[in-house]
């Protein structure tokens, strides 16, 4: 049977699934070492099957560039020439992570979500997906009168600034540890510095932690009210809360906010009244932020499933 490949590739892992009639048929899963070549990779998973793919979807954590994404963490190059000359496919096209993360949106369940505080049910409309993992990506699937489209951007790269005075002393910590993320000559930085599991550890270590303690070592201490990790937590889920609020109403999404991501995904205790309250404070627009609602999704292959999802709108628009 005739079959695509689809493949999800960040700076942690690389999962791959085969597709056949819209849905994962199988899958495997392959740790991004520096040495990784994506393309071989994708083509000796290609001669494990009877027959070459017709297409491959690679989605990669950076921006695609000259048809081309090289990952932003890590540097590997997702190229098409590359992967259709590997698997022998007849189509091989690469996307950005979050643009494939969108298209998941395009068939969320309320089954595959946990809402968050006084979310109600999912609703149509406008949707963001939001994921802090190695890296915080950001992803929109706007409701058109044609069907669903996606908005692939680098939203992970917005401007943070402390909510408090408290925080100013934090952030110039942070800056100084990482001074490569810093905007200009203020206290912000990119939202990717901090809200992220490669830049946990540094904010850790600014709000006065141990210097290289892990991003899951940080969590566990947090979980035991250690005052830096819960400092450190804190700052993190709370300036992501506010961030998925204000996406909220950049691209009206009435059809919600969904959180997907390892350092998410992981850690759904963070997510409860308190993060709903801070992504609802929006002063004259408090209540129809609330209205949006944010959701945990708790599926791990949304990534792949999005991919999957890319591929079908790609057939029935006659793209492909």
């Amino acid at each position: 049977m005739s079959y695509d490949l689809v493949a999800d590739i960040g700076g942690t892992n690389m999962r791959v699934a085969r597709v056949e009639n819209a849905e994962l048929t199988q899958r495997w899963e392959l740790p991004m070492t520096p040495e990784r070549d994506v393309a071989r990779s994708l083509g000796e998973i290609a001669a494990t099957q009877n027959e070459p793919p017709r297409a491959v979807i690679a989605a990669g954590a950076g921006p695609v560039i000259g048809e081309q994404i090289r990952l932003t963490n890590g540097g590997w190059l997702l190229c098409p020439d590359q992967i259709k000359a590997a698997t022998g496919a007849q189509e091989a096209l690469v996307i950005n992570d979050f643009e494939a993360a969108a298209w998941f949106l395009a068939s969320v369940r309320q089954e595959h979500v946990t809402p968050i505080g006084q979310s109600g049910p999912i609703q149509p409309g406008n949707r963001a997906v939001v994921g802090p993992g190695t890296g915080l990506g950001v992803g929109i699937l706007a409701d058109t009168p044609h069907g669903p489209m996606v908005v692939s951007g680098e939203g992970g790269h917005v401007a943070l600034t402390p909510r408090d005075a408290t925080e100013i002393p934090i952030f110039e910590a942070f800056i100084r540890l990482w001074p490569e993320v810093q905007i200009g000559q203020t206290y912000s930085v990119e939202a990717e510095g901090m809200i992220s599991g490669t830049g946990l550890p540094l904010l850790y270590q600014a709000c006065g932690g141990q210097s290289g303690t892990p991003a899951a070592e940080i969590v566990a201490r947090a979980k035991t009210h250690e005052p830096e990790a819960t400092m450190c937590l804190n700052i993190f889920r709370t300036h992501l809360a506010s961030l998925c609020g204000n996406l909220s109403m950049t691209a009206m999404c009435k059809g919600g906010v969904f959180l997907v991501g390892g350092v998410a995904q992981a850690n759904p205790w963070l997510f409860d009244q308190e993060f709903f309250d801070i992504f609802a404070a929006g002063g004259r627009f408090s209540k129809l932020r609330a209205e949006c609602g944010v959701y945990l999704v708790n599926v791990p292959d949304f990534g792949l499933r999005g991919c999957a999802n890319a591929l079908a709108y790609r057939v029935s628009s006659g793209a492909r």
